[in-house]
C-alpha cells in the first residue's frame, strides 16, 4: 500500500525489513536484489494494460536468480464477475447504479491465460491456482452453508483458472 508504511514499520519493529512507498511500474530498486516479490491485489488497479505489463517487467527485473514472485489478482473469467458485471451493466441501464461512483477507482482485471502469457515474456510459471470464493451472503447466512463447498472446490483446483481469485507463482531462471 502506497499510503502505509511509516504505520506498518511502527507494527514491525523489524531491523532487518525496509518499507518504501512508489507506484507500480516504477520501481526504486536496482536489478535483481530481491528472492521474493508478493503483488497481492495491486495489478488489476493499474490503469492500462501496457502499465501492467511494465509492472510485471520491472518486478521481474528485480528479482535475483531463482527469485519469486506471487501474483493474485481477480479473475473476470470467473462465474461470479461474470454475473456481477452483468447485473451492474443492468442496474446501470436503468439508472440504479454508476460505475463511476465505485469505491476502487480502476477495475482493470486480466483474464487468466493472457496474464500467465504476460508473466511467462519474463519468469517461469511454476504455479497456477484459483480460488473458488463464494458469493456473500449478506446477512443470511448462505456463506456459512457455501464455505465448505468453497473451500473443497479451491482444494480441489477443481476448474483453477474459474476461480474468483487467480494466483500465479513464478521463478527467475536466467
Amino acid at each position: 500500500d502506497i499510503t502505509l508504511p511509516p504505520l506498518m514499520e511502527k507494527k514491525l519493529n523489524n531491523d532487518h525489513a525496509m518499507f518504501t512507498q512508489f507506484a507500480l511500474p516504477h520501481l526504486p530498486f536496482c536489478n535483481r536484489q530481491f528472492k521474493l516479490i508478493v503483488c497481492s491485489e495491486v495489478i488489476e488497479h493499474l490503469p492500462t494494460k501496457e502499465m501492467q505489463k511494465s509492472a510485471i517487467k520491472s518486478m521481474a527485473s528485480c528479482l535475483s536468480k531463482g527469485g519469486y514472485l506471487i501474483l493474485t489478482t481477480p479473475n473476470p473469467s470467473s462465474p461470479y464477475a461474470i454475473i456481477r458485471n452483468a447485473v451492474l451493466t443492468t442496474v446501470e441501464a436503468i439508472g440504479y447504479h454508476d460505475r463511476g461512483r465505485e469505491e476502487q477507482l480502476i477495475e482493470n482485471w486480466i483474464e487468466p491465460r493472457r496474464l500467465n502469457v504476460i508473466i511467462s515474456q519474463h519468469l517461469e510459471v511454476v504455479e497456477r491456482r484459483g480460488s473458488a470464493y463464494t458469493i456473500p451472503g449478506f446477512g443470511t447466512g448462505l456463506e456459512d452453508l457455501l464455505r465448505p463447498v468453497s473451500d473443497y472446490l479451491t482444494a480441489a483446483q477443481f476448474a483453477p483458472t474459474l476461480g474468483l481469485y487467480q494466483y500465479f507463482v513464478a521463478r527467475k531462471v536466467g
